[in-house]
C-alpha cells in the first residue's frame, strides 16, 4: 500500500512500469504522458486528487488517491471525499462558448456545465461529481482567464426547498 492508487473513469489501473508523467506548460494545463515508446500529449484541469485530462477531444475523469487518503478513507467511511461545495475552475483562459445550466440544476456526475472554447479546441467542462448547481460566474460569450470559477456546485441535501413549498421532515 504505498503505491498511489489511480482511477480512470471510475475503473482502477495499474501503471505500467516505465510510463512517465511531465508538465510542457502547467500553468495552461499542458501536459505529455509517455507509455512505452509513445508520448500522448493532453490538457489536464483540476486538483487535489481529482483531475480531469482531455486526450483527442474526450474528457476523462482521474483521481490519484495516496496512501494516507486510502486509509483517511477507510476510517471514515469515505467522508473525506465527495462532500461540500466544489468550485469548478477555467483551467485555460478562453472563451466561454455556452453554459448548459443554472442555479438549482441538479446535476449528475460527468454531465455538461460549460463549453469553454481554449486553443481553438471547444472544452466541454463537466461536473466533478454530482450535486445542485449554487452559483454561476459567466454568461455564453465572455471570456475567461486560467483559473476562473465557471460554476460551484453544492450537495443536494444542502439545497434548501423553496419558500412556497413544504421541507421535508425526515
Amino acid at each position: 500500500m504505498t503505491e498511489p492508487e489511480i482511477v480512470v473513469d471510475g475503473a482502477r489501473v495499474s501503471v505500467p512500469a516505465g510510463a512517465g508523467f511531465g508538465w510542457l506548460d502547467r500553468t495552461q494545463g499542458i501536459a505529455r504522458v509517455r507509455l512505452d515508446a509513445q508520448t500522448i500529449r493532453l490538457m489536464v484541469e483540476g486538483g487535489s486528487g481529482t483531475w480531469f485530462v482531455v486526450i483527442a477531444g474526450r474528457r476523462v475523469a482521474v483521481e490519484i488517491r495516496t496512501p494516507r487518503q486510502r486509509l483517511l478513507d477507510a476510517s471514515t467511511g469515505g467522508a473525506t471525499s465527495g462532500h461540500g461545495p466544489i468550485r469548478v475552475l477555467a483551467s485555460l483562459p478562453g472563451l466561454v462558448r455556452e453554459v448548459a445550466v443554472e442555479v438549482g440544476t441538479a446535476v449528475a456526475e460527468g454531465e455538461r456545465l460549460v463549453v469553454l472554447e481554449a486553443m481553438k479546441m471547444q472544452n466541454e467542462i463537466r461536473a466533478p461529481r454530482a450535486g445542485v448547481v449554487v452559483e454561476v460566474s459567466v454568461t455564453a460569450g465572455q471570456t475567461v482567464g486560467a483559473g476562473a470559477l465557471l460554476v460551484q456546485i453544492g450537495d443536494r441535501a444542502a439545497v434548501q426547498s423553496p419558500p412556497n413549498e413544504p421541507a421535508d421532515i425526515p
